[in-house]
Parts: structure tokens; C-alpha cells; sequence
């Protein structure tokens, strides 16, 4: 049976989007005849530092197999695979970049990336905006294969409620869900206090994020409710959106390049989203131009009147357009590109 080494700083436990990745691509790699040996899992992972980077070492270095797959980021998490990798040249190595090494970033997240991509064979990118940055990074890139991502399969697959009734005037539901780093959720939280709404965080919750979650809580002093939904199951989730009237979807200005899963995973709900973010951004863009909602540049600009907005913007979608959102999944499009490799 063949063997493909994957590597990821997250557990295939995970109900994070990697942990849904993962499993996906782990499940259709196994029907499609392959074994596939599972590395990584950083700060989720049971075992302790020193043995999972000695299994790390080990199974690098024993397993028979011809291809190696990096999930990254976080870059420094990969070190280890990094500096073996640069000597075991005989592997095929793929890059699955899901976001660029920021330019804040410490000199060695960035050398680890600059490794990694002299080293691959294969470099995976989610969006022709993001191969457009590393190529102005690097200038010589190794083979690209875009895989854009879409909404999560399990998500996808939860029989849609009834059609969503129109919200009342004087309060609305909002929703956010998503990771909690990095998205100036506790300004965000604070806006929607004041406007009176009732809020629902369905976030991905661990060690990293508690403190910011409760930071968010204890700050909370509006009239409407705060409610934390913790490690929600896709079932949990998607029923929560079902319930929202709006919601939320922050993206960074250095991920200006990605166009986000949480949009895809809205677009599939049928759920109307205000984007907030740089007006360059491929998720801003895209929620525009779909009318996927409405779109602001800054928090501050976070009111009754934008959140209003992006639910009478919203186009609802038929089955045949929600199939832009669906059809390229990560694991599907991974196979494909071993399948094309001769793998």
C-alpha cells in the first residue's frame, strides 16, 4: 500500500477548519487505496513535547514513503520536518500553504518558509491573489496548484431549516464563528453591545484563546445576550446559523490574498454576512460582488445601518449557484493533484 506523510500543527480531532481538512483528506486518501501516516498536532497534541517530536523524527526518517504534505502555517511549529526534509531530498515534497507567513513574522517563521519553498516540489495556494504575493516575495516559486477552499463538507451536508424569517427591527441575532485569534473579537463584541444585539460566538476554543474569551465575556454590558458556543459539532453549527439573522466575517488586512472558509460556510447557510476588512480583500470582494451581504473597511464603521444593510443585500442563492461555494474541496483536490503526479 502506498504512504503519504501528512503533517499539520493541528489534531485530526480538531473541529477547527484544518481538523475538518484533515479528517477529509485522510478518509478519501484511505478509499482511494493510500496510507496515510499523521504528524504534527503542536500544542493539541496528548503527547508530550519531546516524545512527539521523537515519533516526529522517527517516522520521518523510517516511513517508506515517497511524498511528504506540510499544512502550514504556523511555520515554527514545522522545524523539525523543515531541517529533515532539506536532507531526505528524495521525497516529493508539497507545501499546503494556507496562509503566508506574516510580515511581522520572526526571522525564523520566515526562514522556514523560505526553506520550505526552495525545497518543495509543489506549492498548494488557495487563491491566484495569494500566488501573486509569494511570487512577489521569492520570485522563483515551485510548481502552483490552487485549491480554493469551500464550505466545510459536514457543514454542507446538514438539511437546511426553514426559510430564514425576516429579523425584527429592534434586535438582532449576530453570529460569529470561526477561530479567535487575530480577529479583534473583543472590539467587535463591544460594538454590537451598545446596538443592543444579541450575540453568539461559536469559536474554537483552546489553551491560546481562553484568556481573549474571557477578556470578551467579562467586558460584555449589553442588553441583549452574550452567548459562547464552544467546539460546536457540525450539526450544533449549522443549526446556530440557521437561528442568526446576520452574520459577522472580520478578515485581517495580511490576509487580504484568502478567501475564507466561514465564507463559504455562510453562503452555504444561506446566511447574510457583513465582511469587514480592506476593500482589496478577496473575501470582501467576494461577498460583494455575490451579494453575499455588505461590506464595511473598518469597526468602526460597525452599526444598525451596515448590519441592516447586509441582510437586505443578500441575494438568496439557488442550489445551482451554492455550488460555486462547494465545489473544490481541499481533500478531492489534493488527490487529484497526486493522481497527476503519478504518484
Amino acid at each position: 500500500m502506498k504512504s503519504v506523510v501528512y503533517w499539520s500543527h493541528f489534531t485530526s480531532e480538531s473541529r477547527s477548519a484544518a481538523g475538518q481538512r484533515m479528517r477529509a483528506f485522510i478518509t478519501q486518501l484511505a478509499s482511494d487505496g493510500q496510507n496515510v501516516v499523521v504528524l504534527g498536532g503542536g500544542a493539541q497534541s496528548q503527547i508530550p513535547t519531546w516524545r512527539r517530536l521523537l515519533k516526529e523524527i522517527w517516522n520521518t526518517v523510517r516511513q517508506q514513503a515517497g511524498i511528504h504534505i506540510l499544512s502550514l502555517p504556523p511555520y515554527r511549529s514545522a522545524l523539525i520536518q523543515t531541517l529533515l526534509l532539506l536532507f531526505l531530498r528524495r521525497r516529493l515534497l508539497i507545501i499546503d500553504q494556507r496562509d503566508i507567513a506574516l510580515d511581522s513574522a520572526s526571522p525564523l517563521e520566515r526562514c522556514v518558509e523560505r526553506w520550505l519553498l526552495r525545497r518543495s516540489d509543489v506549492l498548494i495556494v488557495t487563491t491566484h491573489a495569494q500566488r501573486r504575493e509569494m511570487k512577489r516575495r521569492y520570485n522563483i516559486l515551485p510548481r502552483l496548484w490552487i485549491i480554493r477552499n469551500g464550505a466545510s463538507d459536514d457543514i454542507v451536508h446538514v438539511p437546511l431549516a426553514a426559510p430564514r424569517k425576516q429579523p425584527k427591527e429592534e434586535k438582532l441575532r449576530v453570529l460569529y464563528q470561526g477561530l479567535v485569534g487575530g480577529k479583534k473579537l473583543k472590539d467587535i463584541t463591544l460594538r454590537l453591545a451598545v446596538l443592543g444585539c444579541d450575540v453568539d460566538l461559536a469559536v474554537f476554543l483552546d489553551d491560546w484563546s481562553q484568556d481573549e474569551i474571557t477578556t470578551i465575556r467579562n467586558s460584555w454590558s449589553g442588553t441583549g445576550n452574550l452567548t459562547i458556543h464552544a467546539n460546536l459539532d457540525a450539526l450544533e453549527l449549522a443549526q446556530l446559523m440557521d437561528k442568526a439573522d446576520v452574520a459577522i466575517n472580520p478578515v485581517p488586512d495580511h490576509m487580504e490574498y484568502a478567501f475564507t472558509v466561514k465564507t463559504a460556510d455562510y453562503a452555504v447557510r444561506r446566511l447574510p454576512q457583513l465582511a469587514i476588512g480592506s476593500r482589496r480583500s478577496v473575501t470582501r470582494r467576494t461577498v460583494e460582488l455575490c451579494r453575499l451581504g455588505f461590506a464595511i473597511d473598518t469597526i468602526d464603521a460597525l452599526n444598525e445601518l451596515t448590519l441592516q444593510q447586509a441582510i437586505k443585500r443578500f441575494r438568496p442563492r439557488t442550489d445551482e449557484e451554492i455550488q460555486v461555494f462547494r465545489r473544490e474541496t481541499h481533500a478531492s483536490g489534493v488527490i487529484d493533484l497526486l493522481r497527476e503526479i503519478k504518484f
